[in-house]
């Protein structure tokens, strides 16, 4: 059967960093810009279940702090603006406002 030969495991592994990088860098952009409007506008770019293992919480965890921000702990959010590469304060303020739309 002809077609694409199978990626390597490095390869694949490239593939899927390649593609975090873009999701990350669209989520810095999105909250450097103030354009991005709800934490789940953040969470269809980037998949809850991947930014769990790369906040190294329990994706449990994670779906109860979405559900309600108010139990992000400040070192949580910090975790999370180094992760995606913005300054403490972008998230913390981005996170408020969700906490207030509530």
């Amino acid at each position: 059967m002809a077609g694409r030969p199978k990626k390597t495991q490095t390869e694949q592994e490239k593939e899927q960093k390649r593609k975090k990088i873009a999701r990350l860098n669209t989520i810095k952009q999105l909250l450097k810009n103030g354009n991005a409007s709800s934490l789940r506008e953040i969470l269809d770019i980037y998949p809850p279940t991947l930014l769990a293992k790369d906040l190294s919480m329990a994706y449990g965890t994670l779906k109860k702090r979405i559900e309600n921000p108010r139990l992000f702990s400040g070192d949580e959010k910090r975790h999370w603006a180094a992760l995606i590469g913005v300054e403490y304060e972008i998230l913390r303020d981005f996170i408020d406002a969700e906490i207030k739309k509530a």
